[in-house]
């Protein structure tokens, strides 16, 4: 690919906005990949219900094309390198198949500081919980808000989980689609209104 005649825009919106955008008004015809990230922190567990970056992979999935989330579990420069590099590398090789209609994979990089990794695993979502620390502020007007300042708790005791592998230093990749309808509790239930509400 000859990158320096890329060409990109800019966004003033959110990651799905960019993806909106891109996929709908911008682009002539459609990608045949949509790649989301690199984040700056991993996306795993329950991130993905409110993380930007697995968003604007989602919106592609809305829109038919192909998408990848990717997050790398730091923010240094070579570590997000490296993810990139070998970003590229994969979704070139023989390893790698094009997310399937109706899904997305979500991709984690661990940080390089514990070593590079050698290995990718697909694995479910595991347990990421939070212990939030909310900070009472004045801002310079004098009104009053809040920093969220907590910190995620991540349960890495299942090695088979995008958590437990994550930490092992593995690269992670979960499929994910959007069907998260309680089954069991999804049969049909009809409710009359009474006459205040008609």
């Amino acid at each position: 690919m000859d990158y320096d005649r890329a060409r990109g825009w800019s966004v003033n919106g959110t990651p799905t906005d960019c993806a909106k955008l891109a996929l709908e008004a911008l682009l002539g015809e459609p990608p045949t990949l949509l790649l989301s990230g690199i984040n700056h922190g991993a996306n795993l567990g329950r991130d993905v219900f409110y993380s930007g970056t697995v968003s604007a992979a989602m919106e592609g999935m809305f829109l038919g094309v192909p998408s990848i989330a990717l997050s790398y579990n730091g923010n240094d420069a070579a570590g997000l390198k490296w993810a990139a590099a070998f970003a590229a590398w994969w979704i070139q090789s023989e390893h790698f198949t094009l997310p399937p209609q109706g899904i997305l994979y979500n991709v984690n990089f661990p940080n390089l500081s514990a070593g590079v990794p050698s290995t990718m695993i697909r694995v479910p979502l595991g347990k990421r919980e939070y212990n939030n620390d909310f900070h009472r502020r004045t801002d310079p007007r004098g009104k009053e808000y809040y920093w969220l300042a907590g910190k995620p708790f991540d349960d890495t005791r299942d090695p088979h989980t995008d958590v437990g592998a994550l930490s092992g230093g593995l690269i992670t990749l979960t499929a994910l689609d959007m069907d998260v309808v309680a089954e069991k509790f999804s049969s049909m239930e009809r409710i009359e209104l009474p006459p205040t509400f008609v």
